[in-house]
Parts: C-alpha cells; sequence; structure tokens
C-alpha cells in the first residue's frame, strides 16, 4: 500500500508500506481521508514522545470497514475514528471524565495512523475509543473534521 511515512524530524514522503493485518477482535479499514491535524503538523517538526520513527501519522480518519470484528461492524461499513482511546480503569475513566484519563493512548503514536491507504484498529479502540458509524447522506470527508470540530 501507498503511505506517507515520517522518517525523520521534517522529513516524509509517500513510499510503498506494508498493508497492516487485521488484529485479532480489532478491524481493517479502508482509508477514505484523513484529516492533517495541528499536532500531525507539530509531530512532524517537533516529534512526540509517543511516536517512534519511522511512524504513520494521520488520526483524523475516515473509512470502510473492509474486514474484522464480528461484534457490530461489518465488512463496508462507514465509520469516523477519532485517536482517543481510553484506559477505562483509572480514577478518571471510572467517573467518566476521560478527557483527564491518566493513560490515554491514541491512534497514530501508539498505533499507525490514517496518511496510508489502509488503517488497521485494535480492539482496544474498539472498546474503549471513539468510533462513529457515518450517518447515511454524510459525506465521510465531512465525517472526518467531526473530531476536530467537537474537540475545539
Amino acid at each position: 500500500m501507498k503511505a506517507v511515512v515520517l522518517s525523520d524530524l521534517g522529513k516524509f514522503d509517500v513510499r510503498q508500506a506494508d498493508k497492516p493485518e487485521c488484529p485479532s477482535r480489532g478491524l481493517l479499514i479502508e482509508v477514505l481521508y484523513t484529516g492533517l491535524c495541528g499536532s500531525d503538523l507539530r509531530t512532524l517538526f517537533n516529534g512526540h514522545k509517543n511516536v517512534k520513527l519511522p511512524a504513520i501519522l494521520g488520526h483524523e480518519v475516515s473509512g470502510m470497514v473492509v474486514s474484522g470484528y464480528e461484534g457490530g461492524y461489518k465488512a463496508g461499513d462507514m465509520l469516523a475514528i477519532a485517536p482517543d482511546v481510553y484506559c477505562g480503569r483509572c480514577d478518571f475513566c471510572k467517573a467518566g471524565k476521560y478527557e483527564f484519563c491518566e493513560n490515554l493512548r491514541e491512534l497514530a503514536q501508539h498505533w499507525p495512523g490514517g496518511f496510508a491507504e489502509y488503517m488497521a484498529i485494535p480492539p482496544e479502540t474498539l472498546a474503549l475509543g471513539v468510533i462513529s458509524p457515518i450517518p447515511g447522506g454524510l459525506a465521510p470527508e465531512y465525517a472526518t473534521v467531526a473530531e476536530p470540530s467537537s474537540s475545539c
């Protein structure tokens, strides 16, 4: 597959990368659109403590399920995917204050992101992440910007 790969600070290119495999109890999606976030730009030029190079960034994603997860999503489903994956165990999560999660992980930091043709969605994201089916009639490019619109 083609992917935009960050190889060093300020250096990226489009290259061939291995297509991810569908994680057990996770999803494989075909990426339709990925937003370019300010945090992607900060990581591009300054790095990020959770991003190990080389890396595929991009965490504001809309995509179509290709395979995986038999608990609710099926091939062809259209999804809007935000980056946050909460732990569900810390005091903040137990109180429903997920934005303060002490063990927060994010797509495109702890796992490869959406600047690629395909993206693996780990089971943690399905259980504790922010995934929403894209309603009929809403174009996936608009669904991509739901996360930054809701977090600003």
